[in-house]
């Protein structure tokens, strides 16, 4: 039986397959962009930095991360691929492999900002000695 409000030729759950071909394309897409970007170093990391991610995000982000790549490449933009590979560098990678205790230390050191004056040295070392531990 059909839901509430189709017909016995159309369900809701048609639209499934086009999410993966919309998915797969946009991959390949995204895939194809990448292997014409040229490298300016020798160093030159952007195509092995945004393939992780299309290899190892989520279908939304792979979805978020292979439309950029696309629509930034649509203009043989190499320095826009470049730009947005450092920018999910430093803005991604680089905070998260931060260890906890120097992020719970970094997060203390930014209290003194929210009060008028600073809380007591004691407080920070009880609490980063609690999260460290």
């Amino acid at each position: 039986m059909p839901p509430p409000g189709t017909s016995d030729t159309e369900s809701s759950l048609s639209s499934a397959p086009t999410d993966v071909t919309a998915y797969i394309s946009k991959l390949h897409d995204a895939r194809g962009r990448l292997e014409s970007y040229t490298a300016t170093a020798a160093e030159d990391y952007t195509i092995k930095l945004l393939s992780a991610f299309l290899e190892c995000l989520p279908k939304d982000g792979v979805m978020n991360i292979a439309g950029d790549i696309i629509n930034i490449g649509s203009s043989n933009n190499d320095a826009g691929l470049r730009a947005l590979a450092e920018h999910l560098l430093t803005a991604i990678l680089v905070p998260s492999m931060i260890p906890d205790t120097l992020q719970s230390y970094i997060s203390l050191t930014s209290l003194p900002v929210l009060y008028s004056e600073s809380p007591p040295l004691h407080s920070r070392r009880t609490i980063t000695t609690i999260r460290s531990g």
